[in-house]
C-alpha cells in the first residue's frame, strides 16, 4: 500500500479539483475539512484509500455527504488500518444501523480514534447494540455522539451495559432521541457504578419528571459527572425539586443545563436553596422555564451567599424591572459571578438603572447579556455612566433593543474611554451606518489593544 498511496492521494486531489473543491485540503495540516462536498461513493472510496496509510491527518469531518452504508463501510476499512487519525465527523450522512455497524467493527481494533460524531445518521437500537459490542473492546475512544437518531430505551440499555466494561468513554451525547423516562431510568442505573463518565448530555428526550427523579438518585451517589445536559426535557416543578435536593449531596457537578423545562417558580425556588448549601456548580443555565418574580427571589439571594457560581442564565424567565432590581442587590456583594444572561426578560428603565448601579462597584462580572429587553437611549445612558467607571466587562450584548443614534453616540464616547469592552453586540437596533461603523473601528481598537496587553 505504501507503493500505490501517492497514486491514490493524486487521483483524490483530482477527483476534488474536478468537483470545485481543491481549496479544502491543505497537504501541510493534519485536518481535513470536507463537510458538505457531496462526496459522493466515489470520492469517499478514494478517501479511504488514502487514509488506509496516511501518517499526516488527525482530524476528519465529512459530514453532510450523504455517504449512506456504501461509504460507511469504506471509511471503517480505513479506520482498521489508520494509526494517526484522532477526530471523525459523520455527522448527517444517512448511515443507518447497516453502515454503523461497519463502522463499530473497525472501532473494535482501531487504537487511536479518540472523538467519533454519528450524530443524525438514522441509527435506531441495531446500530446502538452495534456500538455497544464495540465499547466492549475499545479503550482509546473518549467523546461519542449519538445525538438527532432514533435510539429508544432497549438501544440506550446495550450502550450503558458495554460501559460497565468500558472505563475509558468520557463523554456520551445521546440528546434529541427518544429515550423517555424508560431510558433515563436505565441510564441513572449505570450511573451510580459508572466512574469514568464525566459529561452526559440528554438534551430533549421528554424523560419527564420521572426519569429527572432517577437522574437525581443516580447524581447522590455518582462522583464523575462534571456536566449533565437536561433541556427540553418536560421535568416541571417536579423534577426540578429531586435534581435540586441531589445536588445537596453531590459535590463533583459542575455544570448543569436545565433549560426549557418548566420549572416555574418552585422549582426556581428549590435551587435558590441549593445554591446556598452546594459549593460545586460552577455554572448554571436555567432559561425560558417561566420563574417570575417569585421564582428569581430564592435564585438572587443565594447569589449574595454562593462563591462558586461563576455563570448563570436566566433568560427568557419573565423577570421585569423588579427581579432584575433582585439581580442587582445580588452583583453589589457577589464576587464570584463572570457571566450572566438575562435576557428577554421585560426589563426596562427600572431593571436597567438598578443593573447600572451594581455595575458600578462590581468587579468580577466579564459577560453581560442585555439582549431582547426593552432598553432604549434613556436605558443607554445609564449604562454608559456605569461603564465609564467598571472595567471587569469585556462582553456585552444589547441585541434587539430599542437604540437609537443618541444611544449609539453614548456607547461610542464610552468605548473611547473605556477599552476593556472588546465584544458588543448591537444587532437588530436602530443605529445608523455612521455610528456603526465608528463603533465597530473603537472596538476594533480596544480588541488590539487588549492583544497587545496579553503579549507582552
Amino acid at each position: 500500500l505504501d507503493h500505490f498511496l501517492p497514486f491514490f492521494m493524486d487521483l483524490f486531489l483530482d477527483f476534488l479539483a474536478q468537483n470545485g473543491y481543491a481549496d479544502c485540503v491543505n497537504l501541510d495540516v493534519p485536518f481535513l475539512q470536507l463537510s458538505n462536498r457531496k462526496m459522493g461513493n466515489l470520492g469517499v472510496k478514494l478517501l479511504s484509500d488514502v487514509l488506509k496509510d496516511n501518517s499526516s491527518f488527525t482530524y476528519l469531518d465529512l459530514s453532510i455527504n450523504m455517504i449512506g452504508t456504501a461509504g460507511a463501510k469504506d471509511v471503517s476499512e480505513a479506520l482498521k488500518s489508520n494509526s494517526t487519525l484522532t477526530h471523525l465527523i459523520l455527522f448527517k450522512n444517512a448511515i443507518g444501523d447497516g453502515g454503523i455497524k461497519d463502522i463499530s467493527e473497525s472501532l473494535q481494533t482501531n487504537n487511536t480514534l479518540t472523538q467519533l460524531d454519528l450524530s443524525s445518521n438514522q441509527i435506531g437500537d441495531g446500530g446502538a447494540q452495534s456500538i455497544a459490542e464495540a465499547l466492549e473492546s475499545n479503550n482509546s475512544l473518549l467523546r461519542l455522539d449519538l445525538s438527532l437518531n432514533l435510539i429508544k430505551s432497549s438501544g440506550a440499555k446495550k450502550i450503558v451495559e458495554a460501559l460497565d466494561i468500558n472505563n475509558s468513554l468520557t463523554e456520551l451525547n445521546l440528546s434529541c432521541n427518544d429515550l423517555e423516562a424508560a431510558g433515563a431510568k436505565i441510564i441513572s442505573e449505570a450511573l451510580k457504578n459508572n466512574y469514568s463518565l464525566a459529561h452526559l448530555l440528554l438534551l430533549n428526550n421528554l424523560i419527564g419528571a420521572e426519569g429527572a427523579k432517577d437522574i437525581a438518585d443516580a447524581l447522590e451517589v455518582n462522583k464523575s459527572l462534571s456536566l449533565l445536559q437536561l433541556s427540553f426535557n418536560q421535568i416541571g416543578a417536579a423534577g426540578a425539586k429531586d435534581i435540586a435536593i441531589a445536588l445537596k449531596l453531590n459535590n463533583t457537578l459542575t455544570t448543569l443545563f436545565l433549560n426549557n423545562n418548566q420549572i416555574g417558580p418552585l422549582g426556581a425556588k428549590e435551587f435558590g436553596e441549593t445554591l446556598k448549601i452546594n459549593q460545586s456548580l460552577s455554572q448554571l443555565y436555567i432559561s425560558s422555564n417561566r420563574i417570575g418574580y417569585e421564582g428569581i427571589k430564592e435564585v438572587a439571594e443565594a447569589l449574595k451567599i454562593n462563591n462558586t457560581l461563576t455563570h448563570i442564565d436566566l433568560s427568557s424567565n419573565q423577570i421585569g424591572d423588579d427581579g432584575a432590581r433582585l439581580i442587582a442587590d445580588a452583583l453589589k456583594v457577589n464576587n464570584s459571578l463572570t457571566l450572566l444572561r438575562i435576557s428577554n426578560n421585560q426589563i426596562g428603565h427600572g431593571g436597567v438603572e438598578d443593573i447600572s448601579e451594581a455595575i458600578k462597584t462590581n468587579d468580577s462580572l466579564t459577560d453581560l447579556s442585555l439582549s431582547r429587553n426593552l432598553i432604549g437611549d434613556a436605558e443607554i445612558e445609564l449604562l454608559a455612566e456605569a461603564f465609564m467607571i467598571n472595567r471587569s466587562v469585556t462582553q456585552l450584548d444589547l441585541y434587539e433593543n430599542q437604540i437609537g443614534t443618541a444611544g449609539a453616540k453614548d456607547i461610542l464616547e464610552v468605548l473611547r474611554i473605556n477599552h476593556s469592552i472588546v465584544e458588543l453586540d448591537l444587532s437588530r437596533n436602530q443605529i445608523g451606518d455612521a455610528e456603526g461603523r465608528a463603533i465597530a473601528h473603537a472596538l476594533r481598537t480596544n480588541l488590539e489593544a487588549s492583544k497587545f496587553v496579553a503579549e507582552r
